[in-house]
């Protein structure tokens, strides 16, 4: 899941799709946590970051994916840069508070064995010059079990108005996820839902949409779908539907983030 959760998923050529629509699907809102780490590291160091993540990292998740202590992990870097932004982010999601600090105990467990060359390089040239910590509620709204080595992770910020938190969910169910909705069935759109912050280090009126595509086809495919939904209204529904969003969301607050995968899995 950018963000504060930096959350995103980006496309590389090709994709590694381990699960299909008729494999194992998350039921429908299946609620999870999710704890996400973000960085911003050097420019010089990004390629020797990521293969360090692939390297020490990876292996620790899959294994804890493997094992039913965690649901789900990612590790993204950012496609839209910004001068303050985070340039890379690793989360993973477990049904319970205890999973997801049992996976952070095995990943500080796997670090205290590396070389004593790779920890300090953890701490110098990875250290990076910004870091946070996020711990999310999620409601995984379509999911399957799934594993890609490429493709993308699309985040929407909203801010909501206070008190309008289920306004805002009814929105969400009329206007975008019957755009989704299709797209997940036929396996363009990997995975979507809705993170709120658990622990509250932003302004607890955030909502975080999101939604992960295995390829930049993908993208497009979301893109044509909301255009042909928007071009489907009338003049008076789309009044209505902007009126809407006047009286629910904080008005200039809205952020987008698009994110590259290096690695994404999810076991339902």
């Amino acid at each position: 899941m950018k963000l504060w959760l930096r959350r995103a998923v980006l496309v590389i050529a090709s994709s590694m799709i381990l699960g299909s629509p008729g494999m194992a699907q998350a039921p429908d809102g299946t609620r999870v946590y999710t704890r996400i780490a973000n960085w911003q590291i050097a420019r010089p160091n990004w390629e020797a970051y990521t293969a360090d993540l692939k390297k020490n990292t990876l292996p620790v998740l899959e294994k804890l994916l493997a094992d039913g202590v965690i649901t789900e992990y990612g590790l993204v870097s950012n496609a839209v840069h910004t001068p303050e932004g985070y340039t890379h982010s690793t989360w993973y999601c477990s049904r319970t508070l205890a999973g997801l600090e049992q996976a952070l105990a095995a990943l500080l467990a796997a670090n205290e064995k590396l070389p004593a060359t790779e920890r300090r390089r953890g701490d110098t040239d990875f250290a990076g010059t910004k870091h946070s910590d996020s711990v999310a509620s999620s409601r995984i709204l379509g999911g399957r079990t799934t594993k890609i080595t490429s493709g993308y992770l699309h985040l929407s910020i909203d801010q909501i108005q206070p008190g309008k938190g289920p306004a805002y969910d009814e929105r969400y169910e009329k206007i975008i996820r019957p755009v989704l909705d299709p797209l997940f069935k036929s396996g363009a759109v990997t995975s979507f839902g809705i993170d709120t912050e658990y622990i509250h280090t932003a302004e607890p009126t955030l909502r975080m949409r999101w939604y992960v595509v295995p390829n930049g086809d993908g993208l497009d495919k979301v893109a044509d779908a909301n255009r042909a939904a928007s071009q489907a209204q009338s003049a008076a529904e789309r009044e209505k539907m902007a009126q809407a969003s006047r009286e629910i969301l904080a008005q200039g607050a809205h952020r987008d983030e698009l994110w590259q995968i290096t690695a994404y899995a999810s076991k339902y």
